[in-house]
C-alpha cells in the first residue's frame, strides 16, 4: 500500500466522521428508520402504496420531526428536453410535534408561515386547526402540542385531508 493510498484512506475516514458530527449537529439521530413519534403501522394503514417499504429520517431539533416516504404506484410526468417521460412517483409523510410555550403567540406564529394563503379551519380536533390546500399540510394546536402534518400522496391524492387529521389525531395522543 502506498503512502498516497494510506492518504485516501485516511480522508475517507475523516470524510465519514465530520458527516456524522455535522448529522448530530443538525439534530439527527444515528438510527434512521425509527420515528419515536408515530407507530409505523398507522402510517401503513393510511398509505398502503408504501407498504413496509417506508424510509424514515428523524430529526430532533429544532423541534422533533419525521419524514416517511415511499414509492408510489402512480407514475409523474416529467418534460425533459420537450419528451415526456414517465418516472416513479413518491409518497411522503412529514410530521413535526412541538410543546405549547405560551398558546396564542404560538398559534400566531404557525399563521405567520402561511402568509396571505386562504386556509380552511378544520373543527373537531384540538383546540385550534388549519388545512393548507396549497401545501397538503395541516397545523393543529391544542393544550400540549403544535403538530404539522404535510401529506404528498400519488397514489391517493383525494384523502390528503382526511389522512393528515388521521396521523394528527395520533400524534396529539401519544405521550413519551
Amino acid at each position: 500500500m502506498t503512502i498516497l493510498h494510506v492518504r485516501y484512506q485516511l480522508a475517507a475516514v475523516l470524510l465519514c466522521a465530520a458527516t456524522s458530527v455535522v448529522a448530530f449537529a443538525a439534530g439527527l439521530t444515528a438510527d434512521e428508520g425509527v420515528c419515536p413519534l408515530l407507530d409505523p403501522g398507522l402510517v401503513v394503514k393510511h398509505f398502503p402504496a408504501g407498504g413496509d417499504n417506508f424510509k424514515v429520517r428523524y430529526r430532533e431539533k429544532p423541534y422533533a420531526s419525521c419524514t416517511f416516504t415511499w414509492k408510489s404506484v402512480a407514475k409523474k410526468t416529467i418534460s425533459v428536453a420537450g419528451q415526456i417521460i414517465e418516472s416513479p412517483g413518491e409518497g411522503r409523510l412529514s410530521v413535526t410535534r412541538a410543546a405549547v410555550r405560551s398558546a396564542q403567540p404560538d398559534w400566531l406564529r404557525v399563521l405567520n408561515q402561511y402568509g396571505e394563503e386562504d386556509l380552511l379551519e378544520v373543527e373537531g380536533i384540538g383546540e385550534r386547526a388549519v388545512w393548507s390546500s396549497r401545501r397538503s399540510q395541516l397545523s393543529v394546536q391544542d393544550a400540549k402540542y403544535l403538530v404539522q402534518v404535510a401529506v404528498e400522496d400519488p397514489d391517493k391524492p383525494d384523502n390528503l385531508t382526511q389522512n393528515a387529521i388521521a396521523i394528527a389525531v395520533e400524534l396529539l395522543g401519544r405521550t413519551e
